[in-house]
């Protein structure tokens, strides 16, 4: 999608969940690409590309209020080689802004990389109906749930959060990181943020 305005719509957004490729590689592989489109003003939204490996690149674009059912961007599935750079999120309500929830791993291409970079996550809250509906969350000893984040990794894949500006949110947490791996020594590059 390039050029578009998203606006005004209610229940959805955007959802793509791709589909496993019996033999591909990474020259042959699923591609999602946003340049300069513009979500606003809209209800029930969420935007979910979910799924197999891709390219994801999401570049110049604006997500600004938006109410939304869960969060304003996740992307979950396998590992997906990501751009995320130079975009606006900004006065929407969520239970998180942006989420990487990855649950597996790309067998052919060994570290896929993954940016987030340059990005504005500013005056973004809980929508008070999500919030009504989760105002408690039950404890048990498998995971801890926070009910709001900015921007949330969770699952195998590190991404590179840097140059982002975020501001005034009224969420539980700013950054959260939960990357599951087989080393004690993993970082996570989330450095200059301001």
């Amino acid at each position: 999608m390039r050029d578009n305005i998203v606006d005004r719509n209610k229940e959805g957004g955007f959802q793509v969940s791709l589909p496993y490729v019996w033999q591909y590689n990474e020259n042959h592989t699923h591609s999602v690409h946003f340049q300069n489109i513009s979500f606003i003003h809209n209800q029930d939204f969420e935007t979910v590309i979910s799924g197999h490996f891709s390219k994801v690149t999401v570049v110049d674009s604006v997500f600004e209020n938006n109410k939304c059912k869960h969060g304003v961007f996740t992307l979950s599935g396998m590992e997906k080689e990501i751009m995320i750079f130079n975009n606006r999120f900004i006065s929407n309500q969520a239970s998180h802004v942006v989420q990487f929830e990855t649950d597996s791993q790309s067998e052919i291409l060994g570290q896929v990389q993954a940016y987030f970079v340059q990005n504005q996550v500013k005056l973004n809250r809980v929508n008070p109906a999500y919030h009504r509906e989760h105002s408690y969350r039950m404890l048990n000893n498998a995971t801890y749930q926070p009910l709001s984040y900015a921007l949330g990794m969770k699952g195998l894949q590190k991404i590179n959060i840097t140059n982002n500006l975020f501001g005034d949110n009224q969420l539980d947490y700013e950054l959260l990181a939960g990357i599951k791996t087989a080393k004690l020594e993993n970082i996570v590059n989330v450095i200059q943020n301001w």
